[in-house]
């Protein structure tokens, strides 16, 4: 079933979808996704596979041009990183300013273990709870996801909320201050309205999901955005032969001709994403090189 899908969705409809000239074009919708994040769709280029095996070989099937190399720049956990400057949360703070993985610390919070006794098993359970928080994850939707019981995954969640007070802080004077302004905001300002009816003055649990991920996703969109302006301005209209083929969510892909000097043009590319915006934690910025 999983190879059917891969051949169908993938391989099969990517085919269809290949111009004469050798290449395949998205349509990027500013407005589809309520967060502010762009979709791609006919075909989406957003959510080719990457974890399974064959899904890396579908991957490999998009090369470079001639004379071309890919380089990728991806904001390194930006969500993270957006919502401990958000919260104002101390203990995500200083993790991102000394350099530790935010996961692996959680984990050790949550099972009381020391930071380098953290077992894979174990991270993995704090990176499913962290980003769980980010995209207002209930308990029954993360004890699906762990596969353990609903209560269990509540104990998690108040674990979580225990090691990180302000972060749930943060998160009730959101939601009151969007029941009483009607809207909330990103980081860079952007609203959006809480209720769809005027006479509507309620916040149900679907859409407090909604409100818990839009600060978070929402300002992540806004400055990858924002980057996304000051490369063209700075790099892209000054060297035409330079392409943006593609934006995945926190990732950004260039096609660069090869004699242009690659790590000249990763510094400019990083200092821009890094700068966009002053955040209370370093900004990183991975650079992958390939063909």
């Amino acid at each position: 079933r999983g190879l059917t899908k891969l051949r169908s969705t993938y391989v099969d409809s990517l085919i269809s979808k290949v111009g004469e000239d050798g290449r395949i074009r998205t349509t990027y919708s500013q407005v589809a996704v309520n967060t502010g994040r762009l979709a791609s769709f006919n075909p989406n280029l957003q959510n080719i596979p990457v974890t399974s095996e064959y899904g890396v070989k579908v991957k490999s099937c998009f090369v470079a041009d001639t004379g071309k190399t890919f380089i990728s720049f991806d904001f390194s956990q930006q969500e993270l990183r957006v919502l401990a400057h958000l919260s104002g949360e101390d203990t995500l703070i200083k993790a991102f300013q000394d350099g530790r993985d935010v996961h692996t610390i959680t984990a050790s919070q949550l099972f009381g273990v020391a930071y380098e006794d953290v077992a894979k098993e174990q991270r993995m359970i704090g990176k499913t709870i962290n980003f769980g928080i980010i995209y207002g994850m209930s308990s029954y939707g993360m004890s699906q996801g762990l596969t353990i019981q609903v209560e269990d995954a509540q104990k998690f969640i108040d674990a979580f909320y225990k090691t990180y007070p302000k972060i749930h802080t943060f998160y009730e004077d959101y939601i009151k201050n969007g029941k009483i302004n009607s809207f909330v905001e990103t980081l860079l300002g952007r609203r959006r309205y809480v209720f769809e009816f005027s006479d509507k003055k309620f916040v149900d649990n679907s859409m407090r999901r909604v409100l818990m991920n839009y600060p978070i996703q929402g300002s992540a969109a806004d400055l990858m955005r924002k980057a996304m302006v000051m490369i063209q301005k700075d790099i892209l209209d000054q060297d035409p032969a330079i392409k943006l083929l593609l934006q995945i969510h926190d990732d950004l892909v260039f096609e660069v001709p090869n004699n242009i000097d690659q790590k000249e043009f990763i510094e400019k590319v990083r200092r821009i994403m890094c700068d966009i915006y002053p955040l209370a934690v370093p900004v990183v910025v991975d650079a992958k090189v390939g063909s």
